[in-house]
């Protein structure tokens, strides 16, 4: 074995043990109250386990808002293996990252030549503590499991360049389809190949080629990292390359569609009405200089961020501002630097399916674009430095430390993820005028019977927003005392805010049902149905209404 295999062995073996090492305790973590019920422990489906009925359920649902069926095999595969221990669950999750890991750095390496580099850009994606969030939370799976289908659809591409046959193209088209088939982020991979066309496969011939593989040899200034052992591409005309990318994208249009349609039937895209395009657009631009400072300073983070009505002007304008000037600057070293543009680019593009249509802000959200962002650094950092052995141990021992406070924080991070309790308390903590963490902390208070506190939490959340879920949550526990009057009037007041909400409706008719006013309920149920006609537990209290009525 020679020197370069050894350390590709050393770094893959270190990869491994330090993801053990940072992410294993979510091996003893529970299911939290925030959407592992729609993904396992409140699915009949899911926890069936693999059987034909329930795989024909995975690919016709549009449960949890997207059409992900190779999400739900895998968490019924988990199922049949791991029964309802939550440990199993999370494990997958983590197996799913390292591998993800693993080959990010595979295809770097293999691509560039350059191995510390590559070795960096895998440890800051295993690492980072914004990714805790899709690794240590079981309804992110299909977060994960696409970003493993990304990567390698990147490397199978690689393979296709270096040697174009149907076959290695359809391998490309699969390993999309099933990516997307685990969460439609994937969307954006065709332009993303369209990126690595320029780098770091070179296939539009450009002179930031040359360029680049003298920086790695240390010819220009940089750190040296030895010969160059990059795989070369023939390059290609741009209309052919183009060209490639129609299929793929035909599938990406396929898939948003898909998409769409699944959000709108859970109601998962609020209308320009309730978030006009000028508020969304301003939280676009905010959060993207917002992930920027946390990617570079990644504490007090949370698992839900408030919705953000209203920035101060002069902080959009700066915003707006950066981004322009970064962008600028990509391009006027697009040539000389082909990995600022790629990497800034990357990151802009792949952010774009959940800033500008989701309206909250979330750590998960960064899983994949980060990777742009971490390619940038890793190799443009050390353009700023003399090309002198100092420069190059300063560098080492700076990536050190920087790896090491991250892994550090990162399994802080992790054990927020415990449970409900310990995760909404943190969220509270860090974000003391979120609503909907208030909200969330009294439903794991609600779950231990915990009426008191939860009412207060419920109470609090109220005074910061006029959230139609509190009222419904302070209206099911009236139900559970047999308050049923205090139920209705909450439930009431949860239907004047969202009379779109089959749930609400069909809690009304509960109340009313419980006070004896069975016409109404009917009426409650009724309605529901009329939202969902596949809301059963509605179906079976309008039977029992009517029944009661004769």
């Amino acid at each position: 074995m020679d020197r370069e295999t050894a350390l590709k062995w050393l770094v893959i073996l270190l990869l491994l043990l330090f993801s053990l090492l940072v992410y294993g305790p979510v091996i003893k973590h529970d299911f939290v109250l925030l959407d592992d019920n729609i993904y396992v422990t409140g699915n009949p489906h899911v926890l069936n386990g693999l059987s034909w009925k329930s795989v024909v359920w995975a690919f016709t649902t549009f449960e949890g808002g997207f059409w992900h069926p190779l999400t739900w095999l895998s968490l019924m595969l988990d199922c049949e293996i791991y029964g309802s221990w939550p440990g199993g669950y999370h494990w997958s999750n983590l197996l799913i990252h390292i591998a993800s890991t693993l080959l990010l750095f595979l295809f770097l390496i293999r691509l560039t030549g350059c191995l510390w580099r590559s070795a960096v850009v895998s440890a800051l994606f295993a690492f980072h503590p914004l990714h805790v969030e899709s690794v240590a939370w079981l309804a992110e799976r299909k977060d994960v499991l696409s970003a493993l289908f990304w990567v390698a659809t990147l490397s199978c591409y690689a393979r296709y360049a270096e040697n174009p046959c149907i076959w290695r193209y359809l391998g490309v088209a699969l390993l999309l389809t099933l990516g997307m088939m685990s969460k439609p982020m994937l969307v954006t991979v065709p332009f993303v190949l369209l990126l690595s066309d320029w780098w770091p496969l070179h296939r539009i011939s450009h002179p930031g080629g040359d360029h680049c593989r003298k920086i790695i040899q240390g010819e220009i200034t940089g750190t040296a990292t030895g010969e160059w052992s990059g795989t070369s591409f023939a390059t290609v005309p741009l209309s052919q390359l183009l060209k490639e990318k129609i299929p793929l994208l035909g599938i990406a249009m396929i898939f948003t569609v898909l998409t769409r349609q699944a959000q709108q039937e859970v109601g998962g895209l609020s209308s320009l009405v309730v978030f006009p395009l000028a508020v969304r657009t301003a939280n676009a631009i905010m959060f993207y200089i917002i992930y920027l400072y946390k990617m570079i300073w990644p504490l007090h983070l949370t698992v839900l961020y408030p919705y953000v009505w209203s920035w101060p002007l002069w902080q959009i304008m700066l915003s707006g501002s950066i981004l322009l000037c970064m962008t600028v600057m990509s391009l006027y070293y697009a040539r000389r630097f082909p990995f600022f543009i790629v990497g800034w680019i990357w990151y802009l593009v792949t952010m774009l399916p959940v800033i500008g249509t989701v309206q909250i802000g979330a750590d998960r959200y960064t899983y994949i674009p980060f990777i742009g962002l971490f390619i940038m650094m890793v190799w443009g950092i050390p353009l700023f430095f003399p090309n002198t052995v100092r420069s190059k141990i300063g560098l080492d021992i700076a990536a050190s430390v920087v790896l090491i406070c991250l892994m550090i924080i990162c399994a802080h991070q992790v054990q927020y993820w415990q449970n409900s309790l310990s995760l909404f308390q943190h969220a509270v903590k860090t974000t003391p005028n979120n609503g909907r963490a208030y909200r969330d902390l009294a439903k794991a208070y609600m779950i231990q019977g915990n009426f008191q506190d939860a009412r207060s939490l419920l109470k609090e959340s109220l005074k910061m927003q006029n959230d139609p879920g509190a009222h419904s949550d302070l209206g099911y526990m009236a139900l559970r005392t047999g308050n049923y009057p205090l139920a209705e009037m909450e439930f009431r007041q949860a239907l004047k805010i969202d009379a779109s909400n089959a749930e609400y409706w069909n809690e009304a008719g509960c109340s009313l049902f419980g006070e004896g006013k069975v016409k109404e309920a009917i009426f409650m149920f009724s309605t529901a149905l009329k939202i969902n006609p596949n809301f059963h537990i509605a179906k079976n209290n309008l039977l029992n209404a009517l029944s009661a009525k004769k």
